[in-house]
């Protein structure tokens, strides 16, 4: 039985050294494929650029904390347009998020009362807080930070809140405030 020439396999392997060697060299680095691009070479410029072709991974990054695409952040957060009633009794809520819930999972607030609602970010990473259906939308909250909300709870009925980053809500960071009768 004949086998290959000997000189293919050597030729297949010094290849593969060569190509080993300028991505771990400083040629390489300069190019933004070697170590000089990030601790752990070429790997680490994934998502801030990185190799040709691997943009995709800065989007799919940006998408996983809700960077990119239409759930992207806003410059600012959204807080309902008309103020609330400043005689209206308060009821003060802090809602605390952490992975992967918030606490409590239902508020429950009575009808014609000024909602004052305070998020704090207990987690390990930046979340957002979202009530659509008042027009609520508290973006980036670091961890260990809070943020104040004033609202009308003028309409009886059930609104879901949670974390509108991708993924967030369906791990288990939503809750319902029920707005009671009076």
């Amino acid at each position: 039985m004949r086998r290959g020439p000997w000189w293919v396999v050597l030729v297949a392997l010094a290849a593969l050294g060569a190509a080993g060697a300028v991505a771990l060299s400083g040629v390489a680095g300069a190019t933004g494929w070697g170590p000089g691009y990030g601790r752990w070479g070429f790997m680490g410029g994934w998502g801030r650029g990185g190799p040709p072709g691997f943009g995709w991974m800065r989007g799919m990054r940006g998408a996983m904390w809700g960077r990119y695409g239409p759930w992207a952040p806003a410059s600012a957060d959204s807080v309902p347009a008309a103020p609330a009633s400043p005689g209206a009794e308060r009821a003060e809520v802090t809602a605390r998020i952490v992975e992967w819930k918030i606490e409590p999972a239902t508020v429950r607030v009575q009808a014609g009362r000024r909602l004052v609602l305070t998020v704090r970010n207990d987690g390990t990473v930046p979340h957002n807080f979202a009530i659509p259906d008042l027009g609520v939308r508290l973006v980036d909250i670091a961890p260990g930070g809070s943020r104040t909300v004033e609202l009308n709870a003028d309409e009886p009925g059930t609104y879901e809140f949670f974390c509108d980053i991708p993924g967030h809500a369906q791990l288990g960071q939503r809750g319902t405030l029920e707005i009671g009768e009076a």
